[in-house]
């Protein structure tokens, strides 16, 4: 399978034309569990977004994200949402073979105000994970048509809040989501929001144990795994493709939008602008708990299982050059060594991000699109260390 980079976001909109969307239920290891959705059970929202030349692999992330819900929280709900661009016979057939049940196929695009209102019949949502195409001021790509993005500050979004538990996170794994997108939904929900601060790309499972980009340059010449009993309690088949995970680059983003030269992060960026210091601490480790990552964690992992999580939630790879190692030797000994405060794995500036946002401009000369973005944080940033030590201090 070709993994492809989405450094070209929504080049497509108004091009193509997408057919239908589908929910579906991820099947509950409990066996006592309704097949329906349940308005008045806990839920997990996982939404796999029009893909364009990425093909299956949104859903495929999804999926794979969804499992670790399920294995996570057994007495909780996890609904996917899918929107298509192929014959939906097809992709109902698709998410079955996954395990999936099928709740609702619509022939109709899926719209901003319809998730919104799906989600709004949810009594206690606990988290939403959004796989899709995004763009730092244009925000996130549902479906192609123009009612099928959610914005910084779309309004309808909004109307989520009081459906949200106190424990609600979002995660939005597209391209460029932490720059307005992620900062401006914390503020709005109340909650604590991830998003990425440059490219966005699938990662697959190889058989050496680490996820790679499928690039000459980041992966090793081993074969892809053929299972995963690493990220999971119970090992998942790889052939049916959930071994794959999204992750941001290790470089700035230059594409559709812009050229964002002056600053990025190689990570998922935690933003708690409207959510309590209690909530955000938390957030972090649910964040670790739920990525898709080399151990298996769950409630009762220990202290060593999750900082090799979050090292690899925070440090990027490439089987050609040492980056993993020299980003876990840095972050092993930052809590001792302060010279390493501003120790940057990333191939670019770093940009200095607090749980409010980052310091930036986009200088956008026509109509948001060719942006430059200009780092406007004198001096080296401490972002990545001090993420890492948050994290640790969540446990």
């Amino acid at each position: 399978m070709k993994l492809m980079i989405l450094a070209i976001l929504f080049l497509s909109i108004g091009l193509q034309s997408t057919h239908a969307y589908l929910v579906a239920k991820i099947p509950s290891l409990n066996a006592s569990q309704n097949e329906s959705i349940q308005k008045e059970q806990s839920s997990h929202i996982v939404v796999a977004g029009a893909a364009h030349e990425a093909g299956m692999l949104f859903m495929q992330a999804a999926i794979t994200r969804a499992l670790k819900y399920r294995e996570n929280y057994p007495n909780d709900q996890i609904i996917f949402y899918a929107q298509h661009e192929g014959e939906i016979g097809y992709n109902e057939s698709w998410l079955k073979k996954r395990g999936l049940t099928i709740v609702h196929a619509d022939k109709k695009d899926l719209t901003t105000e319809k998730f919104v209102d799906h989600l709004k019949s949810l009594k206690s949502i606990r988290s939403i994970d959004f796989f899709t195409h995004s763009a730092a001021s244009y925000g996130i790509q549902l479906s192609s048509i123009t009612r099928g993005k959610i914005g910084p500050e779309d309004k309808k979004i909004r109307e989520i809040k009081n459906n949200l538990t106190a424990d609600a996170t979002i995660t939005l794994n597209g391209c460029n989501s932490g720059f307005f997108v992620a900062p401006a939904w914390s503020k709005a929900l109340g909650i604590p929001v991830s998003g990425s601060l440059t490219s966005t790309d699938f990662q697959e499972l190889n058989s050496d144990g680490s996820f790679y980009l499928n690039n000459l340059e980041s992966k090793p010449a081993t074969p892809v795994a053929t299972e995963n009993s690493l990220s999971h309690g119970t090992a998942v088949n790889c052939k049916l493709g959930l071994c794959i995970r999204m992750k941001p680059v290790n470089g700035p983003y230059n594409g559709y939008w812009g050229s964002y030269y002056e600053g990025g992060l190689p990570f998922y960026k935690l933003f708690c602008s409207g959510a309590s210091n209690e909530k955000c601490v938390a957030a972090y480790k649910k964040m670790a708990l739920n990525f898709i990552s080399t151990k298996y964690l769950n409630i009762d992992t220990s202290f060593e299982a999750y900082k090799e999580v979050v090292q690899d939630m925070l440090c990027p790879i490439s089987a050609s050059k040492p980056w993993r190692e020299e980003c876990v030797n840095a972050l092993n000994l930052v809590e001792a060594d302060q010279t390493l405060a501003t120790y940057n794995p990333f191939r670019g500036k770093q940009l200095q991000c607090d749980q409010n946002g980052c310091k930036f401009e986009l200088d956008c000369p026509l109509f948001k699109k060719e942006c430059q973005l200009v780092n406007t944080h004198s001096g080296k940033a401490t972002t990545l260390t001090e993420e890492y030590k948050k994290y640790l201090e969540a446990f």
